[in-house]
């Protein structure tokens, strides 16, 4: 589900069975094994040994290949950001308010998302505690909320800045003029500076007041909306199937760690946590009510991929369509002039 903390791929582990199987069965081999020492003859003790071997195999080659993967992610993220968040303090326009607004939701994916599901691969376990798994599902949503509709908001910012502009400000929403038409086109504070006037400046400050106050709305809006998708969070105790096999297998055994290359100290816990968002109770008793119990997890996913990432980036796409045939029409008028 798109509110749940980001899930990278689980190990692949062997498939147990509780109930016994008898060795001679053709399918004792193939199917689940048991978890009872006492029907394990040595075919299974061999079959399981081979099945430990290759999960802990797989799961040593995710690790490295997440880590590499996890390690220039956030070292590229931060380093790419950090440089954008500098540049756009130092000069800042309208235009660079709204990339700096983006790049503080990108650090903040790369320093509480990021590196908390790294560690949750490595120990198989969510191991922060109860506080860290909502403030992590908290950010997280927050900044894809705020990051989607800020390029909404410079997609705005662009149509107005190229398409309005083109048409003398004669056409678009009046409101949506009043609120974005300042956040346009650094022409724009350009011409006002030409005039060498106090006015211009005066003016200039009045809008990177407006955008500032527009970016603040829209980081609280994407905060509370965040909130109320994950304030269920908690975490829940599974059984570590893994860890379970790993001390049946010891039982039949107690020589196995060392036949498979483990350190002597090597005790996996036979219980693991999992940091979840469930749906929020009132989104349950709603679904309940309509009958629709076993969609509700469907109903609720979809509702935030509309709110998070349709609704903004089709925004976005339009606007960005019109603007490609804004520019197109403007070339071809200028390669008339020049004909």
């Amino acid at each position: 589900m798109a509110l749940a903390a980001s899930s990278s791929p689980s190990p692949s582990l062997p498939i147990i069975s509780s109930s016994p199987s008898s060795p001679s069965s053709p399918s004792s081999q193939q199917g689940p094994l048991s978890l009872d020492p006492s029907s394990s003859s040595s075919l299974n003790q061999e079959v399981l040994y081979a099945q430990l071997a290759e999960s802990l195999d797989t799961v040593q080659r995710e690790q490295l290949v997440y880590g590499i993967a996890y390690a220039l992610i956030i070292v590229l993220s931060l380093l790419g950001n950090v440089l954008v968040v500098k540049v756009t303090l130092s000069n800042l326009t309208k235009t660079n308010t709204l990339i700096l607004s983006l790049a503080t939701s990108d650090l903040l994916m790369s320093t509480f998302n990021i590196p908390f599901n790294y560690f949750r691969l490595l120990n198989h376990s969510w191991t922060f505690g109860s506080a860290m798994c909502f403030l992590v599902n908290f950010v997280k949503n927050t900044a894809v909320y705020n990051s989607s509709y800020t390029m909404a908001l410079i997609a705005i910012q662009r149509y107005y800045s190229i398409v309005v502009s083109s048409q003398g400000g004669g056409g678009g929403n009046a409101c949506l003029k009043r609120l974005f038409a300042v956040t346009g086109s650094v022409s724009v504070s350009a011409r006002g500076n030409r005039g060498g006037s106090g006015g211009g400046s005066r003016n200039s400050n009045a809008h990177l007041k407006t955008i500032f106050t527009t970016v603040l709305v829209l980081w609280i809006a994407s905060a509370t909306i965040s909130t109320l998708f994950t304030y269920p969070s908690r975490v829940v105790s599974r059984q570590n199937i893994y860890g379970a096999f790993y001390h049946h297998l010891m039982a039949i055994n107690n020589k196995t760690g060392e036949r498979l290359g483990l350190p002597p100290d090597y005790n996996p816990p036979l219980t693991m946590y999992r940091c979840t968002n469930p749906l929020p109770r009132g989104v349950e008793r709603t679904a309940r009510k309509l009958g629709l119990k076993h969609q509700a997890d469907l109903l609720f996913s979809l509702v935030v991929f509309v709110t998070q990432y349709f609704i903004p980036l089709s925004i976005a796409c339009l606007l960005y369509v019109r603007i490609g045939k804004t520019i197109a029409h403007q070339g071809r008028l200028a390669s008339l002039k020049r004909k």
